[in-house]
Formats: C-alpha cells, sequence, structure tokens
C-alpha cells in the first residue's frame, strides 16, 4: 500500500466510560497511583472490557498491597462462540501473574475448590461422582470446522484433570472439539467415553 494514501480513522476512544484515559504519561501515572485503599481483591474472570489500563492497576495493587487477595475464575485459553474464536482470559490472567509476581487462587476449573464448595451444600462420595464436559463448537454455515491445536485441549486439561484431582469418576463427551486420541496424559485420561450426552440417558 502506497504510503501517501490517506487513511480515515472508523472509531475513536469513547470517552466518558470506565477505566477510560488520556493516552499520554501523565494520565497513565495519574490512574495507577489513585488507588483506592479499601480494595482487598483482585478477582479475574471473563471480561470483554479487560483493557491495558485496568490490567495495569490490577499488578499495582497485588505489588502494593501485600494482603490483597489475588482470586482467578475462568481459564480458557479460547472461548469458542459460534464461528468466532475469542480470547479466553487465561491469556490476561497469565500477563497479571507475571507482572504482579503474586500467585493466584484458582476457583474456577481445574481448581479444586469447586469440590469444597459442592461438599459444604451436597455432602458427596467422590468415587460416586461423575465429572461430564466437553466443548461444544456450533458450526456456522458454509464454514469449514476449525482446524485442531493445541489450544483444542481445553477440555481434556479442565474437566478430566479437576476430576482426576478431587477423586471424581470422569466421562468424556466427544461431540466437542476434543477427540480421544488426545487424552494421551495421565491427568487428562477420562474413565468413560460417550459420543453424544443424550447416549447416557438409558443408563439413568
Amino acid at each position: 500500500m502506497p504510503m501517501d494514501k490517506q487513511f480515515t480513522l472508523k472509531s475513536k476512544p469513547k470517552r466518558n466510560t470506565p477505566n477510560h484515559i488520556e493516552e499520554d504519561v501523565e494520565s497513565i501515572l495519574q490512574a495507577l497511583r489513585n488507588l483506592d485503599p479499601e480494595v482487598g481483591a483482585v478477582i479475574l474472570d471473563v471480561d470483554p472490557n479487560m483493557n491495558f489500563i485496568k490490567m495495569s492497576i490490577a499488578c499495582q495493587y497485588l505489588k502494593i498491597k501485600t494482603d490483597c487477595l489475588f482470586i482467578i475464575g475462568a481459564t480458557e485459553e479460547v472461548v469458542n462462540i459460534d464461528e468466532f474464536s475469542l480470547f479466553g482470559p487465561c491469556i490476561f490472567n497469565e500477563l497479571i501473574v507475571k507482572n504482579s509476581e503474586r500467585n493466584a487462587f484458582t476457583v474456577g476449573k481445574p481448581g479444586v475448590y469447586v469440590k469444597d464448595v459442592i461438599n459444604k451444600i451436597h455432602l458427596i462420595t467422590p468415587q460416586r461422582t461423575l465429572m461430564i464436559g466437553d466443548i461444544r463448537y456450533v458450526e456456522a454455515p458454509d464454514l469449514e470446522r476449525p482446524k485442531r491445536s493445541s489450544v483444542s485441549y481445553q477440555w481434556l486439561a479442565q474437566d478430566v484433570q479437576l476430576g482426576t484431582k478431587c477423586g471424581f469418576q470422569t466421562l468424556f463427551v466427544l461431540s466437542g472439539l476434543d477427540k480421544l486420541e488426545d487424552a494421551t496424559n495421565e491427568l487428562y485420561m477420562p474413565n468413560y467415553y460417550i459420543n453424544t450426552l443424550g447416549d447416557l440417558l438409558p443408563l439413568l
């Protein structure tokens, strides 16, 4: 493209929106120094509005306040919605963990905290508890199924690993992106597998 070609700016940053700052060093420094002393936790989960200043402020709280809790919810690398493959929260989580030099408490899969929560409501026997899950890809018309890569191992790396860590039985449903041959790691090895969740109904 010729360098003398004119460009038109299609969108401008929206002012007066949460976490909007002017794009200059002084504004960035002011945002990082103007921390709320009452903040006691940084919680990361799915956030479509995650941006540079949000992540930087989160890191500042974690660095300055040693008693500030650091909690992570969702850990997916990729979120598949219809024909779109979106950034998962794991991308942002890892950056904040690295920059803040703080270890996070994971309440989402494959963290085992969920087992403690369930036990407080329903006393369960791990050996008689079945963990079921898959990654469901909804194909759009005239679109090819996406090429499988390392990110397609999310289900095995989350649900099966969670079930294994908690001592649950694990059921791998083959209706998602992952394939049975993906289950080569001992942590990700399911106890059972079925083609679709509907195949389980006659057994209930």
